[in-house]
């Protein structure tokens, strides 16, 4: 065996090791809780078709059919609540590994019968005396589960509460069950106002319920010692002194009504255990096996699982328990269930107190008591290969050296093997949940695909409506084709764009005669002709800033033509499918839609439609730059046809944006060859013809931009003619129309659609696709498993 010093670094390596185990354990359960969610869902709609089946709409063979395939037979509602029971404890086993792999402590769980040693044990581990650790001949001490830890410093103790819910249904509502009482109250209020029948008043049939009623008697009459408790919410940090009456029943009859640990859900005490050096140990102290009133497998078994590693039961042999008597074995029973995947042998352990010493006058007699009651445990546990400790628990140095040490000198060397054992059950579990998942996928896959045989549907009718819808909705398109071609042949510019360039006139001209004055007076202090360039850049810069919003307005002006055509396509295709017209990217979402339901052409053509604005590019650096730059002391002047030069003819880019084999234009003829500016005599002379470039500018660029708004609608509508052609006219086309429209039928033809045998088609067809995903799930889950 190692010793001490070395007992605790092995530890703190088994620890480290199980830490290294985390993110696997916390991926399984996040698994596990994909899985379960799926599953549940699945089973709701598989449900759902009960009532899906119950329209006239569905021949009476059909409805047969489909209930007998989906609730009859192997795969059925019984198969379903099994695995949804395997499932949820697959998830409460995942969880106590998870537990385990946070401990930063291994820790010893020490349970006992009243009278067995069990607080002289713990108080012989830990150095601890009465005052935190009491004793009672006759009675149980233990009223909330302890955790002592081993730690430096100072003694501590932190009490983690109740709230009123938890104790109400921790613990409250289990003794009113077994007591029989029904429900218990839903506050505070009510359980202190409720009359409970006296215990000792109760007939021979109900004797059996007597000690649970004494119970709920004492946590009613003791309320208002822990009633504040109920609402502190957390922890509360207390004295060691002052520990006793949150962790033990009261020992005096004067102090019955003072029960504070009702409150207490569980106590931490930190302390130096002696002899025990650095090792990470803990020990959690839980409530007397076989005490009246209290079931330890249901209230503790739960603890067991999250928080230890090794499980002691204390016994002291007597007259009337020298061998295995019924509350062991219950003990052992507990162990069993409790050990998780562990081997017992691991898990479990009996400390067989001597509680004499050999100076004793009947010393003698209690060892032939000693002797027969270990043979009988050696006998009663021999096939399990459980070990059976004797020590004497009042003598603290024989508890440590030959109970204590052995104990941690096994975990040191087994934790690791012991912590695989118990991944390993809880993994060998989940192939076996995740296999009935992926069978019962499976089946369900091909029972939904027989269902939907088995329904009397009329499918050629979406062929008609497919093609109603097509023509309906070509028509409207049309409509707003032909309204954008009258306003073109009108002449009419972009309204928006029009709007922007009169604003950008609207403020040149309002600056210019204030800019020109206060250069005028300023050429009194400074020679203008020094730096004419500067008032020309000046100028240049002021009408850019003034024109920038024109090239900002192309997309206000694309924004009436996609919500024209969001609009019409919501009308006929349903809101399921088209969002509100007035969203930014309501086109976009309904593209995204189409490509992944089998409509690829449309997706298409509602992605070149959303280009329009970076296809036209920016109007103001196109067309309004080259004569911005033709402002300038030292620059040529340009006439029309220069400025023509510059940009390119809206209508020669609408036509080779939209009619690709197009031939370029013909270049413009006849173009007037530029004239120099005069160089200027004085400052006046300077600020005339400054003054006569900016207004030709401004002209220029007024109508040049006009133009240009013209051309947009043209641009618009040729955009618009094209996408109709897209989504209309295309070769198959309603054959996506059809992939696209069968799935949102009801919400799109309700009048034709909106009967059961369609809901019923669409449950089907979620079910499939709903189980062909859980299918991948499970197989995904025994992968990592096997992992």
């Amino acid at each position: 065996m190692s010793d001490r010093g070395e007992i605790g670094k092995r530890i703190d390596a088994a620890l480290l090791g199980r830490r290294s185990r985390r993110s696997q354990v916390v991926a399984l359960c996040d698994s596990i809780d994909d899985l379960e969610r799926r599953f549940a869902d699945l089973a709701d709609a598989v449900d759902r078709i009960v009532g899906a089946t119950v329209d006239g709409d569905i021949a009476a063979a059909s409805r047969e059919g489909i209930r007998q395939l989906f609730f009859d037979g192997e795969f059925g509602r019984g198969y379903v609540r099994a695995v949804s029971a395997d499932l949820a404890e697959l998830r409460r086993r995942a969880e106590v590994i998870r537990r385990r792999v946070e401990r930063e402590t291994v820790n010893l769980g020490v349970v006992g019968m009243t009278k067995a040693g069990k607080s002289t044990l713990l108080r012989a581990v830990t150095g601890l005396d009465t005052s935190v650790i009491p004793s009672s001949k006759d009675l149980p001490t233990t009223a909330a589960l302890s955790r002592i830890v081993h730690g430096s410093g100072a003694p501590e103790a932190v009490l983690r509460l109740h709230t009123w819910e938890s104790f109400r249904d921790g613990y409250l509502q289990p003794l009113h069950d077994s007591a029989k009482l029904g429900n218990a109250p839903r506050t505070v209020e009510e359980f202190a106002a409720r009359r409970y029948p006296a215990p000792e008043s109760l007939t021979d049939a109900e004797i059996d319920t007597q000690s649970y009623l004494w119970k709920v008697h004492e946590a009613q009459e003791s309320l208002p010692s822990y009633r504040d408790l109920l609402t502190h919410r957390g922890e509360m940090t207390v004295l060691i002194r002052e520990l006793l009456p949150y962790v033990a029943y009261p020992t005096t009859a004067d102090a019955h009504r003072n029960r504070p640990y009702h409150a207490v859900r569980e106590v931490v005490i930190t302390t130096k255990f002696p002899e025990i050096n650095d090792a990470r140990i803990g020990l959690v102290d839980l409530p007397g096996a076989g005490e009246a009133g209290l079931d330890v497998a249901r209230h503790f078994v739960a603890r067991l699982h999250n928080d230890v590693d090794l499980m002691l039961m204390v016994k002291f042999p007597d007259d009337n328990s020298s061998f295995m008597t019924t509350d062991d074995h219950k003990v052992v029973n507990l162990a069993e269930g409790a050990r998780s995947g562990v081997a017992l042998a691991d898990f479990f352990a009996v400390v067989l107190n001597r509680k004499h010493h050999p100076q004793d006058r009947d010393a003698a007699d209690r060892d032939r008591q000693q002797d027969e009651a270990y043979a009988g445990l050696r006998k009663a546990l021999e096939h399990r290969n459980i070990r059976i400790f004797r020590v004497n628990a009042q003598d603290p140095a024989q508890v440590r050296a030959e109970l204590v040490l052995p104990l941690l000198d096994h975990l040191a060397a087994d934790l690791a093997a012991m912590d695989h054992a118990a991944m390993g059950a809880v993994l060998a579990f989940a192939r076996e949940v995740a296999g009935r998942i992926e069978r019962y996928a499976a089946a369900l896959t091909e029972r939904a695909r027989d269902a939907g045989r088995l329904l009397d549907t009329e499918r050629f009718q979406i062929v008609e409506a497919v093609d109603e819808l097509r023509i309906d909705l070509g028509n409207d398109l049309l409509a707003l084709v032909q309204r954008y071609e009258a306003e073109v042949q009108r002449g009419e510019p972009d309204p928006v764009m029009r709007a922007a360039i009169a604003d950008g006139v609207r403020q040149v001209k309002e600056w210019l005669p204030g800019w020109l004055a206060n250069e005028a007076a300023r050429g009194k202090e400074v020679d203008p002709l020094s730096n004419p360039e500067r008032d020309y850049r000046t100028a240049r810069h002021r009408i850019s800033e003034a024109f920038h919003p024109v090239g900002a307005s192309l997309r206000l002006s694309t924004a009436p033509l996609y919500r024209d055509i969001a609009a019409r396509l919501r009308t006929h295709l349903s809101e399921h499918l088209v969002g509100d017209p007035d969203t930014p990217d309501t086109l976009a979402n309904l593209e995204r839609v189409a490509a992944d339901n089998g409509a690829p052409k449309l997706a298409a053509a509602l992605a070149e439609l959303r280009t329009l604005d970076t296809g036209y590019g920016n109007v103001v650096l196109r067309v309004g730059r080259p004569i911005i730059r033709g402002i300038g002391f030292d620059a040529e002047s340009p006439e029309e046809d220069d400025a023509r030069s510059e940009a390119e003819s809206r209508e020669e880019l609408a036509r080779r944006m939209f009619t690709p084999d197009a031939a370029p234009a013909a270049p413009v003829a006849g173009r007037s060859a530029p004239r120099a500016r005069t160089i200027p005599g004085d400052a006046t002379q300077l600020r005339e013809q400054l003054r006569a470039s900016i207004e030709y500018a401004l002209t220029t660029l007024e109508k040049r931009l006009t133009e240009e708004a013209r051309g947009l609608r043209s641009v618009l509508y040729h955009a618009a003619d094209l996408f109709v052609d897209k989504v209309i006219r295309t070769n198959r086309i309603e054959a996506e129309y059809r992939e696209l429209c069968t799935p949102h039928r009801v919400a799109i033809w309700p009048e034709l659609f909106g009967g059961g045998a369609v809901r019923l088609e669409e449950t089907l067809a979620r079910i499939r696709d709903d189980a062909e995903a859980l299918r991948r799930d499970a197989i995904r889950l025994t992968t990592e498993a096997a992992l």
